[in-house]
C-alpha cells in the first residue's frame, strides 16, 4: 500500500504532518488521512487508526520500500 504511493503524495502527507498550527493541522491530518483511506482503499479494519499514527506509518513505510528498490 505504500509503495504504492507516488513520492509528491509521500512529501504532501509529511508537509501535513509538519504543520505547526495546532486547529489546522488536525483538521487537515483527519481530511488526509480519510483521502488516503478511500485512495488505498484501506479496509474497514483500519478505520480505527488514529488519522496522524497512519499517516506516519504510511510515510515511514514508503521510505522502507524505497530504500529496498536501491
Amino acid at each position: 500500500m505504500a509503495a504504492d504511493l507516488s513520492l509528491e503524495q509521500v512529501n504532501t502527507i509529511w508537509k501535513v504532518l509538519s504543520t505547526r498550527s495546532t486547529a489546522i493541522r488536525q483538521a487537515q491530518v483527519s481530511a488526509l488521512a480519510q483521502r488516503v483511506r478511500t485512495t488505498l482503499s484501506l479496509p474497514e479494519s483500519r478505520a480505527e487508526i488514529d488519522p496522524a499514527t497512519l499517516l506516519h506509518t504510511l510515510v515511514r513505510d514508503h521510505q522502507y520500500y524505497a530504500l529496498e528498490e536501491l
